[in-house]
């Protein structure tokens, strides 16, 4: 049986808002006869993001939801739609920025905590995001986390420049072979022509403590996501603090291994845990 049919039949539509949502939309297209290619066609997004939702590997958006109503006659996506926002107690910032990232064309992130979550592997993301959360809770958080990583295979891939600090490398909280796995994963997905992952080393004079991404598009004004204290993040939408990020990020990089460096680095921490 396909990987997509096994996920598709694997969850409880009762045990969260966002399992409902995926079982519905799946139960109403079935019900109309509809492929996923023709309701990605009326919410003018891809296939891909139809199955994805359908499989709880990326967020709905509201745009699609409100469309989801309109080609079922239902009144249902829309609320829930609002329903997952409430019961996963995400910042509408992470929602607006999860939405902008599926459109744009490049990423650039900065991360002086931890790997970012489009570099992470299944059981790093599983350490990291396991912190506090129940296990229905935990299971969606990570399908999502990796969900997220399938523009970076698309046709055409998101180009992404990530630069870590060293110390984060160095990081053995998440237990050594774990971390291993996730170093070993970073230097096979660094060989992609669209990833590049630099590393900031220790002793750099770069004296930013958050973590921030942009998001550059094909067309349109660019944008950023600043993460604030306690999972508050932000979606900067006005251009000369975008553009302050943007220098920021340059001299962040300027500082930073080059990625044939940055690939040395982490194989040489990686054989030494």
């Amino acid at each position: 049986m396909p990987r997509e049919q096994e996920d598709r039949r694997n969850f409880d539509p009762h045990s969260s808002a966002f399992a409902l949502y995926a079982h519905k939309m799946r139960r109403y297209r079935e019900r109309d006869g509809l492929s996923q290619p023709d309701v990605a066609k009326h919410c003018i997004v891809s296939p891909k993001l139809i199955s994805a939702i359908e499989n709880m590997r990326r967020l709905p958006t509201d745009e699609v939801s409100k469309r989801l109503d309109t080609l079922h006659t239902a009144d249902f996506f829309e609320d829930q739609y609002f329903q997952i926002r409430r019961e996963m107690d995400l910042t509408p910032g992470f929602f607006s920025y999860a939405e902008q990232e599926d459109q744009a064309a490049s990423v650039y992130t900065y991360e002086p905590l931890m790997i970012p979550g489009l570099l992470q592997n299944e059981a790093y993301a599983r350490e990291v995001l396991g912190v506090g959360s129940d296990k229905g809770r935990l299971e969606e958080m990570v399908a999502l986390r990796l969900g997220r990583q399938d523009k970076l295979e698309g046709a055409p891939p998101t180009f992404l420049v990530a630069v870590i600090k060293e110390s984060v490398l160095r990081e053995t909280a998440p237990g050594s072979e774990v971390m291993a796995a996730q170093l070993a994963h970073l230097i096979e997905i660094g060989e992609r022509h669209n990833i590049e992952i630099q590393v900031l080393p220790t002793g750099a004079r770069i004296y930013v403590s958050g973590a921030f991404t942009l998001l550059k598009f094909m067309e349109g004004n660019d944008l950023g996501y600043s993460e604030g204290a306690v999972g508050q993040g932000r979606l900067v939408e006005e251009p000369a603090v975008v553009h302050r990020m943007a220098v920021k990020f340059e001299q962040i990089r300027s500082q930073a291994l080059h990625a044939p460096g940055s690939m040395r680095l982490i194989r040489s921490i990686m054989e030494g845990l």
